[in-house]
Order: structure tokens, then sequence, then C-alpha cells
């Protein structure tokens, strides 16, 4: 803490303490933390729409469906899932990866050079993966899935792959230009709104499962197409010609190892998905997708601040200064283990009333929510992670992990579901999660003197405790059943005890600074 804010703090009286942190704290923040902090906000808040739109959209469709049409639904989007990440060959991540530094150097011509050619690359290996599918699509079918109905949900998926590849290309690119609002629009607006709409016409047509399947595909058309304008617009303001020579040497020498880990990656992060849909029936994947698919929201907001704090880590790894790489790193998991344990207690707490909402028969996966859940928080624990060493450039690193997470979640289903069908495959999808990202947090800080660790997280910790205790009364003592009330309850619990924790100076600072800038671009709406 400076020392002139210590002075103003001991000169004040215990009724003073308060304003006095308010007076202080705007000393203690950086600029870049506000930036992050607006640019998060709104992130979440159109993530959250998008998300939840998708969330609602799922159940509707779980009703609509039923268990077993809804299990093929999600089998499909499995395999649709691996097969797009391994032709997007890490190319977006390379995006982020070289992207940032010429945008900050004003390098015009390495702009446009890189963009162009990943955009290249990424359209060319989503049409050799899209093509190879639609060929083998009843192939797969009849000898992996034993589902011979699953021909024709790989075929029309297929079909979105290119697209796919695409969309996420030109969405990393307008984020290593810092572009938020239109890049937030196509992924959590556009894509969604336009999923949702298409399918309920389709399926008032009477196109059931295939609604849904043609649906998903031409969102991701829709993407492309949105993604596109701003792009051009970004580039276009740049006078500058189109130069004949292409770095996809330097793009490739990066994206290659990440083409290795992708494909690792893939496999291991679906693996427990598939390797159900072998064993178990189509009911039993649908009743797995909804607990999977809740259990995700507890990352979103780690995935938020990362949407916004990748490119400058970028910058600070490019201007090797560890200093600022080490804070933001702290302060990203502080925020995200903050704001994602009122999530995750939620779906801890109440997991067959949560699961209900897809349809009674889906109460069965309440175990594997709890399962789940639990291993996302402790992702979110473990802060950017993996990030750090990727922009860092320590991809061997990226790709030698990801084959021990491969390895681990492959080995754990493998033993687990015989046995233990959706529990098993709950556990072995938390347990290898957790174990790789410790293995990357102190990989972080043997290769670049970075952890993410300090003091304040604790107070997170507390207040989820107490907030445990004040849900457990509710529910037991009062025999409250009403979700609604049960959820907010939850999260005003957890905050209060978070508010009489005390909240960390610079956090208070950065609050105070978005809160100006939100009423200062609100100001002319007020005006008469």
């Amino acid at each position: 803490m400076p020392l002139r804010i210590e002075e103003r703090m001991n000169s004040l009286q215990p009724g003073e303490m308060v304003s006095g942190l308010i007076q202080a704290a705007p000393e203690t923040h950086r600029p870049e933390l506000v930036r992050i902090a607006n640019g998060t906000a709104l992130v979440f808040v159109a993530t959250s729409f998008g998300l939840g739109l998708t969330y609602a959209y799922n159940i509707y469709l779980a009703r609509y469906l039923g268990t077993g049409n809804y299990g093929l639904y999600a089998l499909g989007l499995a395999t649709f899932n691996v097969l797009s990440a391994i032709s997007l060959a890490g190319l977006d991540s390379a995006m982020l990866k070289f992207l940032p530094g010429r945008v900050a150097t004003k390098d015009e011509i390495g702009v446009r050079r890189m963009v162009s050619t990943i955009l290249g690359l990424s359209l060319v290996f989503g049409f050799l993966i899209g093509g190879g599918l639609l060929l083998t699509s009843r192939l797969m079918a009849v000898g992996i899935f034993q589902k011979p109905e699953m021909g024709r949900v790989l075929g029309i998926l297929a079909l979105g792959i290119p697209a796919y590849a695409v969309s996420s290309v030109l969405i990393s690119a307008l984020q290593a230009f810092q572009d938020v609002r239109w890049r937030t629009f196509v992924k959590y607006v556009s894509e969604p709104v336009a999923k949702v709409v298409l399918t309920v016409v389709l399926l008032w047509a009477g196109w059931n499962l295939d609604a849904a399947l043609a649906a998903f595909v031409a969102a991701l058309v829709l993407s492309v197409v949105l993604a596109i304008a701003p792009l051009r617009r970004l580039l276009s303001r740049r006078q500058v010609g189109v130069s004949l020579s292409i770095p996809i040497g330097e793009v490739l020498t990066y994206s290659m190892p990440l083409l290795g880990t992708v494909l690792i990656s893939s496999v291991a992060s679906k693996a427990d998905m598939l390797l159900l849909g072998y064993w178990q029936s189509a009911d039993a994947v649908g009743v797995y997708s909804a607990a999977f698919l809740t259990s995700a929201i507890v990352v979103l907001v780690l995935q938020s601040f990362e949407s916004i704090a990748l490119p400058y880590f970028s910058e600070s790894l490019a201007r090797k200064d560890r200093m600022q790489l080490d804070k933001l790193y702290k302060i990203l998991l502080r925020w995200a283990l903050t704001f994602s344990f009122p999530i995750f207690l939620v779906m801890a707490l109440l997991p067959k009333e949560i699961l209900a909402l897809f349809g009674k028969n889906f109460e069965d996966g309440a175990v594997c929510l709890v399962i789940l859940s639990l291993g996302q928080l402790l992702n979110a624990g473990t802060g950017s992670a993996n990030n750090v060493l990727m922009m860092a450039g320590h991809t061997r690193w990226v790709m030698w992990n990801t084959l021990l997470f491969g390895i681990l979640q492959v080995a754990l289903n493998l033993a687990l579901i015989p046995r233990y069908g959706i529990v098993g495959a709950a556990v072995a999808a938390s347990a290898s999660l957790v174990l790789v990202n410790i293995v990357r947090v102190v990989e972080g800080f043997r290769l670049l003197g970075v952890q993410p660790y300090e003091r304040p997280i604790w107070k997170s910790i507390a207040a989820g405790g107490g907030t445990w205790a004040v849900m457990w009364w509710l529910k037991e003592g009062w025999q409250v059943q009403n979700l609604i009330l049960l959820v907010c309850a939850a999260v005003a619990s957890y905050f209060v005890f978070l508010a009489a924790l005390g909240l960390d100076l610079e956090d208070v600072a950065v609050l105070r600074e978005v809160g100006r800038q939100v009423r200062h671009r609100l100001a002319p709406l007020r005006q008469p």
C-alpha cells in the first residue's frame, strides 16, 4: 500500500474509515485493470445473456425432444466439438499470440498479413475436417456409437465445421484488436438468438431433431458474416497495400505444436460424453449432458475475464514486464473466484431443483452436477494458468500438459464409466481437470516466476462457508422449497458476507472508476 494511503488511513477515526477507504482507493488502481473490468462487465452481461438464452434453449429442447433424442443431439455436438477444435488447429491462439504485438507497434503490413494468413489456413483445415466427417458419418454412427440414427446427426453437423473454424479465427482477431462490443455481439447475442429463432420455426414446421441441428449450423454461418464486417472496417483504417509475403512459417511454427495439443485436448475434454455414448444409452447421455451444461456456468466469469485480459497478458510478455503480468494474473484469479463461488453454491445446494427444469427424468443427474460444479470451481481457482503459458510461447509445455490431461481423462473414464455410469464420468472429468490445472500453476511459477494466489482469496472461501450455513438453515430449518427464492438468498448471503469481510483497496478503486465511467456514459440519457 502506498505511504500516502497509510498516512491518510491512520489519521481517520473509526467512523470515517469507509469514506477514507473510498477516497484513498483510486490511487491504488492501474488503468489496465479498469479497462479489463469495463470490458469484462460488458462481456459478462452479453455472455450471461447468450449462455442464459442457450441454457433456456437446451431446457426447452430437452423437454421437447425427451432424454433419448436430446442425448443424440448432445452426442452429436460432442463429436462436432472434437473435430471442429482439430480443424481450428490452435489458429485462434496464434491470432491472439501474434496480432496484439503488431497492433500495439502499429505494424500495419504485419497486421494484414497475419490476419489473411491465419484466416486462409482456418478455411483450408475447416473444409478438410468437415468433408471427412461428412463422408464417414454413417460409418462412425454404426461402428463407434452403435447408434445408426447418429449418421444423419453427424452428416448435418459436418456442414458447420468450416464455419466454426473461420468464425473462431475472426472473433479472435476482433479480440486482438480489443473490439469488445462487436465481438461480444457476434458471439453471445446474434449467434444464440439466431439459433433459438430458427429452431422454433423449424420445430413448428415439424423438423424435430433436425431443427436443432440445422439451426446450429446456420447460426455459425451467420457469425462468419457478422464478424467479417467489423474486421474489414478495422483493417481498412490502415491505408496500406496487401503484402504478397505471407508469414505462414511463423504461424505454423507456433500453431503446429498446438495441433497435437488441440487433438488430445478436444478428445479428452469430450471423452466422458463419447465413452458414455459407447457404453450407455442415449438417455444417460442426455441426463449427463444437462448436468455438464449446467456446471459449465461456474466458469462463465473466468472465461469473461480471460477474453478481455489475454491481449494484456500478451502485451506484458512482449514488453517483458513480468511484474505487470504477475499482477494481472493475481487480479484475474481473485475476481474470477469471487464471482464464481456463489454460482457453485447454487449448483451444489440445489442440484435436483435445477435439473428438474429440464424434465423429471433429468433429476437423476443431481450427484453428477455437484461433482462437476466442484471441478469447475477448482478450475476457476487456478486462474488462467494454461493461457499464461500459451501466451508466453511455451506451447510444448502446453502440449505435454494436455497429453497428461488426455491420459488422465481417458484412463479414469475407462475405469469408472463401465461400473458407475454417469457418476463415474463426472468424477473422471473433474479429477483430471483439477490435477492438470495444478500442474499448470506450478509450471507457470517455475518457468515465468508468476503465480495467481494472494491472501485476499480466503475471503471468498469464508463467505462461501457462511452462505452454505444460511442455505442449510433455510432448506432444513424453514423448509423453503421455492427455487427462485433460494437462489436469491444464496447470492445475497454470499455478497453480504463478502462485504462484511471487507474489499481489497484496489478492487474498491476499480469499482469506483468503472462506476464513474458508466455514469458518464449514461449521463446523456438522463438529459431531457
